[in-house]
């Protein structure tokens, strides 16, 4: 998994500053961040009523966004295992262990 990432992140990261950064465009943010709340909640199986879950979706893809940035910001001196080796725990912390609850 890590391998495509790297491969994505190489390919699109530079775009993907601009759009999101602080002079990025607000539309697609807006619509990257809605398919990707679309795909959490189909994927963890979450329950759209939920304010708790609405809440974990609306911190990690706005914290995952932020840190993309950040990490390219810094790519000279972080990768994307860097980045996975973060990301994994708060993944399974948010969503994964919640789901078996």
């Amino acid at each position: 998994m890590s391998k495509k990432l790297k491969a994505f992140f190489s390919m699109y990261a530079p775009k993907l500053y601009v759009l999101l950064g602080e002079h990025g465009d607000m539309s697609f943010q807006f619509k990257l961040k809605e398919k990707i709340r679309k795909n959490i909640y189909k994927f963890f199986h979450l329950d759209k009523n939920d304010l708790k879950a609405e809440l974990a979706v609306e911190f990690f893809i706005n914290g995952h966004l932020n840190a993309l940035l950040y990490m390219y910001k810094y790519k000279d001196r972080l990768s994307i295992e860097d980045y996975l080796e973060i990301v994994k725990p708060v993944i399974n912390n948010i969503f994964v262990l919640k789901n078996r609850q």
